[in-house]
């Protein structure tokens, strides 16, 4: 068998692969759907953050081939996104404009599939949890450039009892020690040293 005869099989292998990977996708579409419905009667959050987590730390901890096991959860994160979006519209507050490091930081922690919804300033991002136009809010809280972001933190100190712990993502001990006193919790933005903050109402904790 020639060298483009070989290539032209395994990529047929690919092809065969890529209709089951598709196959599965849409079966895992329809279960979370039905979970969707089963929650709505119920009136359940969609969004559980520890119950996301704990897949993809788990595919991660299974994951014994060759598959770069940094790839996981970006790859599975997008999966869980799109399913998540059959079961209820996730709603995420962030300061505007799109391509702002705020909306990266909720596209790449949320996936693509949710809906990023651009506010104008930081008291607006808060009220849109509160008014209920939003579940969650992503605030910055520091960057490499300017430091803290001191609008965001006069903001937690003031509605610190009223808003709950979100879900916490590479986030160290001591970061997540340091925002403790706020009730909430930070994860890693696109960058670094950018740092943002999720919250939600606290009668909204998942």
């Amino acid at each position: 068998m020639s060298v483009d005869e070989s290539i032209k099989h395994l990529r047929q292998k690919i092809e065969t692969l890529n209709d089951q990977i598709l196959g599965l996708l849409n079966e895992r579409a329809k279960i979370a759907q039905e979970v969707g419905f089963m929650k709505a009667k119920i009136k359940m959050d969609s969004y559980v953050p520890q119950r996301e987590e704990e897949i993809l730390q788990r595919l991660i901890e299974r994951n014994s081939g060759l598959f770069p096991k940094s790839a996981i959860a970006p790859v599975f994160r997008e999966i869980i996104s799109a399913c998540r979006s059959l079961e209820a519209e996730l709603k995420v507050a962030y300061l505007g404009p799109p391509a702002t490091h705020t909306h990266l930081a909720v596209i790449k922690h949320f996936g693509s599939s949710v809906c990023a919804v651009a506010q104008d300033s930081f008291q607006d991002i808060f009220e849109a949890v509160e008014r209920e136009k939003a579940s969650l809010g992503v605030v910055p809280i520091e960057n490499s450039i300017e430091g803290s972001v001191d609008p965001t933190l006069d903001l937690l100190i003031g509605v610190q009892r009223d808003f709950a712990p979100a879900h916490i993502h590479e986030a160290d001990r001591e970061r997540q020690a340091q925002f403790a006193a706020f009730g909430l919790v930070p994860f890693t933005g696109v960058q670094a040293q950018f740092q943002v903050v999720q919250f939600s109402l606290a009668h909204h904790a998942g």
